[in-house]
């Protein structure tokens, strides 16, 4: 390819597109900008207007084109987030209303009241079970070290082997008056 070709007027260079009006109003609305063109290298036409060369033009096209496109997917996405947003508000605005209606239930306050009153019952059996513990482990720690009568009698040989003792004669006594019912007289004495 050659030099770049001189800048020719903007209207000849573009074909006619849909933002052709838009680019045209604002080539003739802008003010001379001569210095900022001269400083920036940008082509100037005879008149002292902005010429744009058409690849300029065409990329000023696809920029359009894709800030349009960007434009409406962002359009649809908040569209789509907004009615999601939405939706969301509604069902805790329903949950909201449920929990209101159940919280406000005379039900629920009387049942409330019966579970507090019947915590308060079950901390009073705990302390009595826990009191009555105590005194099971006191009272079998006596029984272990020999006091009182089952104390003595779980500890003392002597105790077990005597009433054992008492116990087989007992026995022999009551077998001999089965087999001799008669044989055995009673005598009861009055002063």
């Amino acid at each position: 390819m050659g030099p770049n070709p001189s800048p020719q007027p903007l209207a000849p260079l573009l074909p006619r597109k849909p933002w052709w009006p838009l680019l045209h109003k604002a080539r003739h609305s802008l003010p001379e900008i001569t210095p900022l063109q001269r400083d920036l290298h940008l082509p100037v036409g005879v008149d002292g207007r902005l010429r744009l060369p058409e690849r300029t033009a065409d990329d000023l096209h696809e920029t359009l084109v894709a800030m349009q496109k960007m434009l409406r997917i962002t359009s649809e996405r908040l569209l789509a987030t907004s009615a999601e947003a939405e939706r969301t508000m509604v069902a805790l605005q329903h949950l909201t209303a449920r929990l209101d209606s159940t919280l406000a239930n005379p039900a629920l306050a009387r049942t409330m009241t019966h579970l507090d009153s019947a915590t308060a019952t079950l901390n009073t059996m705990s302390a009595q079970f826990t009191t009555t513990g105590a005194r099971l482990d006191t009272l079998l720690a006596g029984i272990t070290h020999g006091k009182g009568t089952i104390g003595k009698f779980a500890t003392d040989s002597g105790l077990y082997f005597g009433a054992l003792g008492a116990s087989n004669s007992l026995k022999a006594l009551l077998d001999t008056l089965q087999k001799h019912p008669g044989k055995i007289t009673v005598q009861v004495k009055i002063f």
